[in-house]
């Protein structure tokens, strides 16, 4: 009884025993299980995290020589799933030749001092395009201290690295800019530059050049032959190449089947032996929102991200537009410069011109004054043949007389006396002269159009210019052998810029055109035709000076000039003159030139001023010996002090008007102060300051333009008077 009350107590004990032990082990499981779970959640969550944030992860089992990585990585890195680890060896091998031994020296610290390991590499996936890659991992050791693993993360910084070296090549591009350097020294730069950062690309720029419609090529100087070839083939007329697209669309345009491009379909062979394999390019735009021409971008890799091609193009046609309008802007400067140190020698010639003249036209007058004289004794002698020689020194005398305003043309300090001309007459007549001096073997023909109006021009002057056209077209011809060829039309002008003020101009012109078959006019010559003294003829044989009257002439027309001279061929002059329609009432006066010996005075008190004593003593000569009592002064101090103690003893006076005491007007100020009525005529050959506001606000008379022509001094006296006795 005792044996069997016993035994059920220690069974149910034993079987308690063994449920707790079950109970505990159970929940252990769970619980193992639960972490196993939240393990698994954890890394699936960083996982994600990583493939987020494009941070893949990587782990180092430095004893093993093995490095394990993450999806992420792996989708970084370009590795596909067989690729989850990998030896240091095989890993190494993928790190560009330039940066591995910065990544061995950099890993090598990092184990040996225990340091964190930083580093950026470009990785090479068998591809031309080389990622960007930043590293960074912690080193882990072991119970002795000995490096046991390395745990770090991985990320791409291509768009970073990219990014920095554009800066840096930019600031050089720039400094070239602010150093102003020549625009396609650095396009050529910027396309390196590209190269430089991101080798499987080669980059090209299609630049206006000299605002025409015509493209100049620049590229990186890495460019391979066979693509330099294909680059200078492609025209902006092909709408099907790639340029036209381009500058025909707004935004960048990507193009991944060259073969489509016409300028590729013939080059399958060149295309495969570059192997390019993609294009991207956009329209070049200054700072102004103007089209310059577009920037290419020829890719040896699909993969390289549409990111870095797009902050590429971006900086690029930043830099380039920068360079363009610095290379404007340096234009702009250069010209006005040139523009002001022609100024200033035009301005330096005419008055030495304008002082030459004047004493030129002294002796001149001296000359026209005397023959006048002698032909008058000739005919009183009947000696016919010393009045043959007065008239031949007469016509030599009008000669100077029309070199001397010439000069004063083109030095603007006489202004010329401009009506209405119709140019056909004035060519017709430069041609029976040139034809004189042409050799058989020079051809010359014309073609004068019908129904041309007017322009408005001196005629000597028309008749100059276009003789010293005709004169420069006869010059050029080689061994006098050749053809010239003069042409009058009107044409409508829109928008043309002139080859001599470099200004544009438009609207209804009268066009005179000169061509010669010469050998043509080199560039650097052309930008020197106008200059005052320049001349490629040697010396001795010319002046220099031809077409910068012409420049002088046609300008004060308010007309223009245009060159064609292209090399080997004709060179066409263009003059171009603004339209006039006919106004009789701005027709010159001929001049009556009547018989001098009827020009006689009534012993006329008349004061005479000029301290050219030679020519003071012609004048008192020509009028005495026309009725005329004279009182001469060679001082206009002393000619004012004399007219002041007598007023009314002189009828008239005629006097110079550059002298070194008191001018002829300020003379004339001061004696019409006392006799506001008196008639005082002013002899000049510079005329810039007697302008006519200026002499009727004085009250002179008359403006005489040295040399005087003796008929017309005692025509312009007598007329004087006459009109003096009516008052």
């Amino acid at each position: 009884m005792v044996f069997n009350s016993q035994a059920p107590g220690k069974d149910e004990a034993y079987i308690l025993m063994v449920s707790i032990i079950i109970l505990l082990l159970l929940l252990l499981f769970i619980a193992f299980n639960k972490i196993a779970v939240l393990k698994k959640h954890k890394l699936a969550e960083c996982d994600t995290s990583q493939k987020a944030a494009m941070i893949g992860s990587w782990d180092w089992d430095i004893k093993n020589k093995t490095i394990y990585f993450s999806d992420t990585a792996l989708m970084i890195l370009g590795f596909n799933q067989t690729m989850k680890s990998l030896t240091d060896i095989e890993f190494l091998s993928y790190i560009d030749q330039k940066d591995k031994e910065r990544h061995l020296l950099a890993l090598e610290t990092a184990l040996a001092d225990q340091t964190p390991y930083t580093m950026k590499v470009r990785f090479n996936n068998n591809r031309p395009y080389k990622k960007w890659i930043e590293s960074r991992g912690k080193v882990f050791v072991d119970e002795n201290g000995q490096p046991l693993r390395m745990v770090g993360m991985l990320q791409d910084v291509s768009y970073a690295m990219t990014e920095t070296q554009l800066q840096e090549e930019t600031k050089r591009a720039l400094q070239d800019v602010i150093e102003h350097q020549n625009v396609s020294s650095t396009l050529t730069k910027i396309c390196s530059a590209v190269s430089k950062i991101e080798s499987s690309i080669y980059c090209a720029i299609y630049l206006y050049s000299n605002n025409t419609k015509k493209l100049k090529l620049h590229y990186c100087d890495n460019t391979p032959d066979a693509l330099k070839y294909i680059l200078n083939s492609i025209t902006i007329e092909d709408q099907n190449s790639e340029l036209s697209q381009t500058l025909n669309h707004s935004d960048p345009l990507y193009i991944e089947n060259l073969n489509q491009l016409s300028s590729w379909q013939s080059a399958n062979q060149i295309l495969n032996s570059l192997n390019i394999s993609a294009f991207y390019g956009q329209h070049l735009i200054n700072q102004d929102q103007t089209t310059e021409g577009a920037i290419c971008l020829y890719l040896q890799d699909k993969e390289i991200p549409r990111e870095i091609l797009e902050q590429i193009l971006e900086v690029t046609s930043r830099v380039a537009a920068v360079a363009i309008d610095g290379q404007k802007q340096s234009d702009r400067q250069r010209s006005t410069q040139q523009q002001l140190y022609h100024s200033q020698k035009m301005d330096s010639i005419g008055h030495l011109t304008a002082g030459i003249a004047h004493d030129f036209n002294n002796i001149l007058g001296s000359i026209v004054g005397y023959n006048s004289l002698a032909k008058k004794i000739s005919v009183q002698l009947e000696n016919s043949k010393l009045e043959q020689f007065l008239d031949e020194v007469n016509i030599a005398s009008k000669r100077a007389r029309d070199l001397i305003n010439q000069m004063m043309i083109f030095s603007r300090s006489e202004p010329a006396q401009n009506v209405l001309v119709d140019t056909k007459p004035v060519i017709k007549e430069v041609l029976q002269l040139i034809k004189s001096m042409l050799p058989s073997s020079i051809t010359i023909k014309h073609q004068l159009g019908d129904h041309i109006d007017n322009v408005h021009i001196n005629p000597i002057a028309l008749h100059q210019i276009i003789m010293n056209l005709l004169i420069n077209a006869k010059d050029s011809a080689e061994n006098d052998i050749g053809s010239i060829a003069i042409k009058l039309s009107q044409e409508t002008i829109q928008s043309c810029k002139c080859a001599s003020c470099h200004k544009y101009y438009d609207g209804e012109y009268v066009c005179i055109e000169v061509s010669d078959s010469g050998s043509g006019i080199p560039e650097t010559v052309i930008e020197h035709i106008f200059d005052p003294f320049f001349s490629t003829k040697e010396i001795g044989a010319g002046t220099g000076m031809g077409l910068s009257v012409v420049h002088g002439i046609v300008h004060d027309s308010q007309g223009h000039i245009t060159v064609e001279s292209p090399p080997d061929s004709d060179t066409i002059f263009r003059l171009y003159f603004p339209a006039q329609k006919s106004d009789p009432s701005l027709q010159i006066e001929e001049l009556d030139e009547s018989d001098p010996s009827a020009c006689f005075g009534h012993q006329e008190h008349i004061m005479v001023v000029d301290d050219d004593v030679p020519l003071s003593l012609l004048i008192e000569e020509i009028l005495n010996s026309n009725g005329y009592k004279v009182s001469r002064f060679d001082d206009s101090q002393a000619a004012l002090a004399a007219f002041l103690e007598t007023p009314d003893d002189f009828q008239l006076i005629v006097s110079d008007q550059t002298m070194p005491s008191l001018t002829g007007d300020q003379m004339a100020i001061e004696m019409l102060k006392v006799k506001p009525n008196l008639p005082i005529i002013i002899c000049t050959g510079y005329t810039e300051k007697l302008y006519p506001e200026h002499v009727q606000s004085i009250g002179i008379k008359t403006v005489l333009i040295k040399p005087v022509d003796t008929y017309e001094l005692l025509e312009t006296i007598n007329k004087t008077l006459n009109e003096q006795s009516t008052l």
